[in-house]
């Protein structure tokens, strides 16, 4: 018999993520723990659409990146146990 954890999940992307206008952000998220096995939830925490998934893997990458990408970025990680608390990355876009 094994015992069953909730996922918890961590970033490796320094908040806030500073990045220049034009280049790739590549937002970076791990589950360190989950059992059963778990996967990653990317979100945009926008108020007007806050519930918007992105993306579906550890390392979210936006290539060409726009000021209008500056905000609130967070991962989570879901299993059957439940949903881990969400880290969040807060993203810097400077001008050039």
């Amino acid at each position: 018999m094994y015992l069953l954890d909730k996922p918890e999940v961590i970033s490796s992307s320094l908040s806030p993520y500073r990045v220049n206008e034009g280049q790739t952000a590549t937002l970076i998220c791990t589950v360190t723990a989950a059992n059963p096995n778990t996967g990653i939830t990317w979100k945009w925490c926008k108020t007007d659409s806050p519930n918007t998934i992105l993306y579906h893997e550890p390392n979210y990458t936006i290539p060409n990146i726009q000021r209008g990408k500056t905000g609130s970025f967070s991962c989570t990680a879901s299993n059957s146990v439940g949903t881990s608390e969400a880290a969040v990355i807060i993203v810097d876009v400077q001008c050039m």
